[in-house]
């Protein structure tokens, strides 16, 4: 629902909006309003709760605005009430690969149109956000607007109109008539006002698990890439072998009935059919792998499968890194892997989706990802070729074998360069003393670190 003049001092901000304004972006944006007006109805909830425009919202607060035009959406889940929010956030630079769009109509300002009143020319690479929005409009209703131009072209937001268009919705819009103010409107709509930052949401680090692959079970056998085709061929029985971060430990327990001297730690390891962590069989491995180092030393191999990409900051995703570079003695072997960033955002960028390619992400600067499920925040990172390269190049100065398939990528190469014992130990402080649904922790950080002598 519409409210054309909706009071601004009634409305709170929402304590998870994950949207960072620098001062620099916020001048920009008050800059903005002043030259071409407040174009962009904010979106609230039924408990006057901002679900989308906090940035503006203050703003306007600031700039002595009393009331705005505002979307009310009634009885909306909190989860869908976040995906709101980044869709809004995520599509602040509006001028771009929406759809190329005409709305057929004379009158000027503020006013709504009828869907045979829209005609979609050609389509853009947005197919992924029309899909979300398609969802969101027909659960809740529309809440989107546009700009058109002096020649009907939508010039901000082709996205609401196409998707008012298929979904037989009328579509609110504003059209501006005088070609300076439309040069204007172009302009600022082309500009990033904010940026998404996750650093502030809530972190349960242990919810991270619920999201592990089930390796080697089921009907479809699914399999991990890094194993297949990259550490069993280049692994012997003779290795010792650990894989850090082992998951549901489903090849860890395979290569262990084929006589491979492997060991895993899960930190938050489930029971079965269960998702509460198994504490006496986590502890159980790890005392294990501090036991074999007592005795044996450093690991031959170590691996650490699609754990990078399951991290909720970057201080965990650099603690994993230097503790399996840790873990493994010098010139011994490291194989790692995690989620590609080219390809998964190329889902954000395209004409058609299917069922294989149908989430969406919003990044940070770190291209981190969080998404909000079952009460949780659930994070993912994404890694560029560069980004992979650069770990790469820190661990060895030999040449490193790397691939990019698909959404993942795939790294082995060998553990040449040390890291300090300083390094060493902040590292396993973090990955061996991790927090617990409990309240509590593994505590196993201390004895390792006497075992390792740092």
């Amino acid at each position: 629902m519409l409210i054309k003049e909706y009071d601004i001092h009634k409305i709170n901000p929402a304590s998870y909006n994950p949207r960072y304004l620098s001062d620099d972006k916020k001048s920009n944006l008050l800059k903005s309003i002043k030259d071409v007006g407040f174009l962009k109805p904010i979106i609230i909830n039924s408990t006057n709760t901002i679900i989308a425009g906090h940035q503006r919202s203050k703003c306007l607060i600031e700039l002595g605005i009393e009331t705005v035009p505002a979307f009310l959406i009634d009885g909306i889940s909190k989860t869908d009430e976040i995906r709101f929010n980044q869709m809004h956030n995520g599509s602040d630079i509006e001028i771009g690969e929406g759809d190329k769009v005409i709305i057929n109509t004379d009158k000027v300002g503020w006013h709504y149109v009828k869907p045979e009143q829209i005609e979609i020319l050609e389509l853009g690479n947005n197919a992924t956000q029309k899909k979300e929005l398609s969802r969101l409009f027909f659960k809740y209703g529309e809440f989107g607007s546009c700009i058109i131009d002096d020649k009907n072209n939508c010039i901000v937001s082709s996205d609401y109109a196409s998707v008012s268009k298929m979904l037989n919705v009328d579509l609110y819009i504003y059209k501006e008539a005088d070609k300076l103010q439309v040069d204007k409107i172009k302009k600022c709509f082309s500009l990033s006002y904010g940026e998404f930052n996750y650093d502030k949401l809530h972190k349960q680090t242990y919810v991270q698990c619920l999201a592990q692959m089930n390796r080697l079970k089921g009907e479809k056998q699914f399999k991990s890439t890094l194993y297949e085709n990259y550490v069993i061929p280049n692994i012997n029985k003779n290795d010792r072998v650990l894989d850090f971060g082992a998951g549901k430990m489903g090849y860890v327990n395979m290569l262990k009935e084929k006589g491979y001297n492997i060991k895993g730690i899960e930190f938050y390891l489930r029971k079965s059919g269960s998702n509460k962590i198994d504490y006496k069989k986590v502890n159980e491995l790890i005392d294990a792998v501090i036991e074999d180092v007592k005795i044996n030393g450093l690991f031959d191999v170590v691996i650490c499968d699609s754990v990078l990409n399951s991290v909720d900051s970057m201080m965990c995703h650099d603690a994993v890194i230097s503790t399996f570079r840790t873990l493994c003695k010098k010139g011994g072997k490291l194989f790692f892997s995690g989620r590609n960033y080219k390809f998964v955002n190329s889902v954000n960028h395209c004409k058609k989706t299917s069922s294989k390619m149908s989430s969406i992400y919003f990044y940070d600067k770190n291209l981190f990802t969080a998404n909000f499920r079952a009460g949780n925040w659930y994070y993912q990172k994404f890694h560029t070729e560069e980004m992979v390269n650069e770990i790469c190049e820190s661990i060895s100065n030999k040449k490193n074998k790397t691939s990019f398939n698909g959404s993942s990528f795939q790294c082995f190469c060998y553990n040449e360069n040390i890291l300090s014992k300083k390094e060493q130990a902040l590292a396993i402080d973090i990955e061996f003393d991790l927090p617990l649904p409990n309240n509590s922790t593994y505590k196993k950080n201390l004895e390792l670190k006497k075992t390792l002598n740092i």
